[in-house]
């Protein structure tokens, strides 16, 4: 049944009409926050076991939905973190005709043999290890047979999930975007399912690793792959965090934050889905870097833009911040500037010299206390970023629990900084400019600027309450001839003169109408505002 069009958008939708019923009736009784937390965690279970019964696209938006902590409540995000993408293979049979399909033969023209049983069995994809005419040992992955419908089917069931949020919980879409969270989520969907685009991106970061001593990608065959098949080399891996031969710990963690720290600041592509499945170790101790299909990229206005924010944090610098923000996409279109604001105000409270003794889960706690608190919708390309840090910092205290990252980390970020070129003199620059002195002189000119400024500012105060007072006008008057034309229908009924009750009733109409029309005239004008 989980494979029947209807079937999969009915259970969804309806799935989905009983959480919004249970969250909104549990936030009405006003119960206690534990209970509020029981029912996320509930309907969070509920979800996930259904997501696991129909498999398909559903554990994907599960993963996905588990990175958004800025959008959703702890309790529910914690039991989207337990799903696993490991789904029982297709039949070898299905995927056998799939490979014939893509590769206009039978695989055996291609390939010398082939493991009927797949090393990995995903929601999207299946891989197998392989063995070309040539001897040369590959890993295929295939996507799973007959996906398309089911993911079509999802995708409109999605559509119809978010448009019942949107539409009957006005509540949250202050905070949430919900048409654009749908659409990353496609988005990022539909590039996974694009084989062709994984093998490019695992070739560019071939080209962008290649002086790169420290670490392996395996080389995709392009005349093999297709849009849904990829064929690349097999590499023998083995766990990072307990490979069957000796190696430095802190070196390796060292190597790991090496390959990922230009993936997080300079422009380009990011690897958004580093756990240790996806990062292992060859023989020679070489990182060897899998899986491309959940990638992401920095564009140079954003790198531009983070490097802005991050010293606006360190200057708190709260105007610049909502800038920084701003151009980053993080604000939603209802968001109120100065109130944004004056909240960074009362969070600027962290001492940056206290970081190294600061307990890692109680900061990001209160980082995302923080963004609750905001009308912010982080863009799925930061929270991907985010994941990436996450990952690796959950991999590095894995490496060397007893160690501190902040140590392991400095020379590393020393080589960094050093190969930016003269970022530190313009941090430098940034922070004399924030001086108090400096600022004062700085802000002469705008102070002179304030008088005008405030005759402009009371000129469209007083534009706006002339444009309020005459909506409110016209919708008194079409109020009171309504009133009117009302006593004069009754007043037709009761004489039993047809002609004063027709004209009464048309009056009435059109009064009514024209009140309609004023108070959806005023209602667009104050969304403008």
């Amino acid at each position: 049944m989980g494979d029947n069009r209807w079937y999969r958008i009915f259970t969804v939708v309806g799935l989905a009409v009983r959480i919004f019923g249970r969250i909104f009736w549990a936030q009405k009784v006003r119960r206690s926050e534990a209970y509020r937390e029981r029912v996320w965690r509930s309907v969070a279970i509920q979800f996930r076991d259904k997501m696991y019964e129909l498999e398909g696209l559903l554990i994907k938006v599960g993963q996905l939905l588990s990175v958004r902590g800025d959008l959703l409540p702890s309790a529910f995000i914690e039991e989207m973190k337990q799903l696993v993408d490991q789904v029982p293979p297709a039949p070898w049979a299905e995927v056998e005709a799939q490979l014939a399909a893509e590769w206009g033969s039978s695989y055996r023209e291609r390939l010398r043999s082939i493991d009927q049983t797949p090393v990995a069995s995903a929601s999207i994809g299946l891989v197998y290890k392989g063995v070309l005419q040539d001897g040369t040992p590959v890993a295929i992955k295939v996507r799973r047979p007959n996906i398309q419908p089911i993911i079509s089917a999802d995708f409109q069931a999605l559509a119809i999930v978010m448009w019942c949020a949107k539409t009957f919980s006005p509540s949250t879409r202050r905070f949430i975007n919900f048409p654009l969270l749908a659409k990353e989520i496609r988005q990022v969907v539909e590039r996974e399912l694009d084989f062709l685009n994984e093998m490019e991106t695992a070739q560019a970061f071939q080209e962008r690793l290649a002086d790169s001593e420290d670490v392996c990608i395996p080389t995709p065959f392009p005349d093999f792959c297709t849009s849904q098949v990829l064929v690349m080399e097999w590499v023998e891996t083995y766990p990072l965090l307990d490979p069957p031969f000796d190696t430095d710990r802190k070196k390796l963690a060292q190597k790991l934050l090496r390959l990922f720290l230009p993936q997080w600041f300079h422009p380009g592509t990011f690897h958004a889905d580093p756990h240790t499945g996806n990062v292992l170790l060859n023989r020679e101790g070489k990182i060897v870097l899998l899986d491309f299909g959940m990638v992401d990229t920095i564009s140079k206005r954003d790198s531009d833009s983070i490097q802005a924010l991050v010293e606006a944090i360190l200057l708190k610098d709260r105007k610049k911040m909502v800038q920084g923000f701003s151009r980053l996409g993080f604000l939603l279109p209802s968001a109120d500037l100065q109130e944004i604001e004056q909240l960074l105000g009362q969070a600027m409270t962290l001492d940056l010299n206290q970081v190294k003794e600061m307990d890692m889960l109680e900061m990001k706690l209160k980082i995302n206390e923080l963004v609750s608190s905001l009308p912010i919708q982080v863009p799925t390309r930061f929270i991907f970023l985010g994941r990436s840090v996450a990952t690796v910092q959950g991999i590095l205290q894995a490496l060397c629990p007893e160690e501190d990252l902040m140590e392991i980390g400095k020379p590393v970020f020393l080589d960094f900084i050093k190969e930016q070129g003269n970022s530190r003199w313009k941090l430098l620059w940034q922070w004399l400019s924030a001086l108090p002195l400096v600022k004062a002189v700085r802000e002469i000119p705008e102070l002179l600027q304030e008088p005008k400024r405030l005759r402009e500012w009371k000129a469209e105060e007083q534009k706006r309450g002339f444009v309020f007072a005459r909506y409110e006008t016209a919708k008194r008057y079409a109020f009171v001839l309504l009133v009117l034309s009302l006593g004069f229908a009754c007043t037709g009924m009761l004489m039993h003169d047809d002609r004063v009750f027709r004209v009464a009733v048309v009056s009435g109409a059109l009064t009514a109408l024209a009140y309609v029309w004023n108070s959806l005239l005023q209602r667009k004008w104050m969304n403008k505002l």
